[in-house]
């Protein structure tokens, strides 16, 4: 997770490739560090999250159960669509290398959660539906959210083309880590002097440091045993011994993603 930062009036002014957001925490924007490169055929749920034409944040294409309505949503960070203007977003799928030629979708209706705290980065997710469908292939399919926290321990694959190193610039190639979930407790207590690790909050790292998501990555999925356990949100630089990444958690925002589907595919 890299972050630029600027202490300015007790809070922090964190620039990233997408926008500039205050928050006292650390919100990433969606690069990998210590990762491989990867093909989308291997993760084709991943998206990248357009903001006026540029890559923001990942995102992932969600399996609502639907086939009418599978292909017409994705799930992302809330602070990657601040502002939450539709017409400002598009989103880019089916791609290993992020500058290819390929069609995108455009953006009918983005729902930000009602509770997310900007400065606390609690709540970080957001629904986005689609004016066009994405069409599956090899190289786009839709992922389940995990209604189900996973057990500490369990390894976890995160992906995305953010920076490969701290203050890096994005990465050209889908990479692809595996972090392993962190006991929260061990994680609060970690994270204790920068911010509160609460409920809705999921935390995967290495010990050692030196794997781990970054600026360009945010919004996009965690995943382990084939379902999104978390979405890329937050944390104190990249790859730091002792500060592993933290995740939205996605079984702790089930019922919301549930709850908002049902109201969307109705419109």
């Amino acid at each position: 997770m890299c972050h630029l930062f600027i202490i300015l009036l007790g809070f922090y002014v964190v620039i990233t490739n997408g926008a500039t957001s205050v928050n006292r925490l650390y919100p990433l924007d969606g690069r990998i560090v210590g990762g491989t490169n990867t093909n989308i055929k291997e993760h084709p749920y991943q998206v990248s999250l357009l903001k006026y034409g540029s890559h923001t944040c990942g995102g992932s294409i969600l399996n609502t159960g639907n086939n009418k309505t599978n292909g017409f949503f994705v799930i992302t960070a809330a602070h990657c669509v601040t502002p939450y203007t539709p017409q400002n977003y598009a989103v880019k799928f089916g791609i290993t290398s992020l500058y290819q030629l390929s069609p995108i979708a455009l953006v009918d209706v983005i729902v930000r959660h009602e509770n997310y705290n900007p400065l606390t980065s609690d709540y970080d997710i957001a629904l986005i539906k689609l004016r066009n469908q994405i069409p599956f292939s090899s190289s786009t399919q839709p992922i389940p959210m995990s209604s189900i926290s996973p057990a500490d321990g369990t390894a976890a694959v995160v992906t995305g083309w953010g920076s490969t190193s701290e203050g890096g610039s994005l990465s050209p190639t889908l990479q692809a880590v595996t972090v392993k979930v962190v006991d929260p407790i061990v994680c609060a207590t970690e994270y204790a002097p920068y911010g509160v690790i609460t409920e809705r909050m999921l935390c995967a790292g290495v010990p050692q440091g030196g794997k781990d998501s970054c600026q360009g990555d945010s919004g996009g999925p965690l995943v382990a045993d084939g379902v999104q356990i978390g979405i890329v949100s937050w944390g104190l630089g990249c790859a730091k011994p002792g500060f592993p990444g933290v995740y939205s958690r996605v079984p702790s925002l089930y019922s919301w993603i549930q709850k908002n589907v049902k109201i969307l595919e109705a419109l």
